[in-house]
């Protein structure tokens, strides 16, 4: 569904983005020094935005989208597809 963010949503968002840019260098595939399920939690939050064609900070998308193909984030979506 490609509906714009309303401002309350605008502002959340930009939280989320300046939260995200203060935990991820340049070059982070996690949040931290390994893998957490917070990595899985935290790019799902900024794949909606991404698929919703919200603008997303660029370093953030990456590394969602590195954090979608992780092999268990896969498996998961399998059990959605009843796989």
């Amino acid at each position: 569904m490609d509906v714009p963010l309303l401002n309350v949503a605008l502002a959340e968002a930009e939280r989320l983005f300046a939260a995200g840019d203060r935990l991820l260098s340049d070059q982070s595939l996690t949040l931290f020094d390994d893998w957490c399920i917070a990595d899985t939690d935290f790019a799902l939050m900024i794949n909606r935005l991404l698929l919703n064609g919200d603008d997303v900070l660029e370093k953030l998308a990456a590394y969602a989208n590195h954090q979608w193909r992780r092999p268990s984030v896969q498996q998961w979506v399998q059990l959605g597809k009843g796989g």
